[in-house]
């Protein structure tokens, strides 16, 4: 009896185990050694931060202003641990975050822009309240109810949770709701990073999504700006403070066509096989994707292709010797 109790319990017991996910849990998979299936009360039982964030969308549609308690998406990354194939580049830098949600939107996030920034600004959010207007006069004191009404009606909205909250994007387009799945993905598009005898870059390649390439040896046409750099590495610590001037990737992107699509990514390569990649959300709708550049080093006759991102916490994603980028669909 005592034999068939215990055979029962470990049945049960395997049969948890080896359950299919609930319909409504988020799963959080890919390339990582401990794969999550969470509800969003699992959710909320992480510590938790809170942002304000005006829903509004890159085609001008308005889906209200609310408070929203959430997740870093670094903790629950950091829960799962983040775990690359061996015997390729060994920096995450390059690693692409893909988001899904009910209705088969995606949303792509990179590497840096999720652990090279402060944690609040990603989270998955498993609550949500309204900003409500509190003005003594109300709404209809300086417009008619027509105006102010469908915006009033944004706020009594149902928010489908949980959602993925970027808060730095100014543009709302990869906010997404009801998400069902984070993945990580490990794009193994090179090898291991090599010692480059020559480090210089007189010309540097951009393959678009479809296949056609552009080549570059200068960039004189393009408006130059420039950005500041506190030059922190992950392995080196800090080392000084550095001015660039080049052109916005934003800028260059988008004279070859290349514009906002939440579920691509820009993959920076360097002649010694270092890399990084960048989502095109980061780049088009954060105000810093402004500020992200490519500077063109010279010493003497010889000069270099460097991409400088000054707004990460730490410098690794700015690639000297860069000698392709490739724009690729995760969808």
């Amino acid at each position: 009896m005592k034999k068939n109790i215990i055979m029962l319990l470990l049945a049960l017991l395997f049969a948890t185990l080896s359950a299919p996910p609930v319909s409504d849990a988020l799963t959080v998979g890919g390339a990582v050694r401990q794969p999550l299936n969470l509800t969003n009360e699992d959710l909320a039982r992480f510590v938790a931060t809170e942002v304000k964030l005006t829903d509004f969308t890159s085609s001008t549609q308005f889906n209200g202003v609310f408070v929203y308690k959430g997740v870093p998406l670094q903790a629950l990354l950091g829960t799962a641990v983040i775990q690359k194939a061996e015997g390729g580049f060994n920096k995450q830098i390059d690693l692409a975050i893909v988001v899904r949600n009910k209705e088969g939107k995606v949303a792509v996030l990179s590497w840096g822009e999720v652990f090279y920034r402060n944690p609040s600004n990603v989270i998955v959010a498993f609550s949500a309240d309204p900003v409500m207007p509190h003005h003594a006069k109300g709404c209809s004191k300086c417009h008619a109810q027509k105006e102010y009404q469908p915006t009033l009606d944004k706020l009594a909205r149902k928010v489908g949770l949980p959602k993925l909250i970027l808060a730095n994007d100014f543009f709302s387009d990869r906010s997404l709701e009801d998400i069902i799945s984070i993945e990580v993905v490990d794009l193994k598009r090179g090898s291991a990073k090599k010692p480059d005898p020559e480090p210089v870059s007189t010309k540097f390649t951009v393959t678009d999504s479809s296949g056609k390439i552009t080549e570059f040896t200068d960039l004189p046409k393009y408006r130059q700006i420039k950005v500041d750099l506190k030059v922190v590495g992950d392995g080196k610590g800090f080392h000084g403070y550095k001015q660039f001037e080049g052109v916005s990737v934003r800028e260059l992107l988008g004279g070859l066509n290349i514009g906002n699509e939440p579920d691509k990514t820009m993959l920076v390569t360097a002649t010694d096989g270092y890399q990084g990649l960048f989502s095109l959300g980061e780049i088009f709708l954060s105000p810093l994707g402004e500020r992200i550049i490519i500077s063109e080093q010279k010493d003497g006759s010889v000069k270099s292709f460097k991409v400088v991102i000054p707004d990460d916490t730490a410098a690794d994603r700015s690639i000297r010797t860069i000698t392709k980028i490739e724009i690729l669909t995760l969808k």
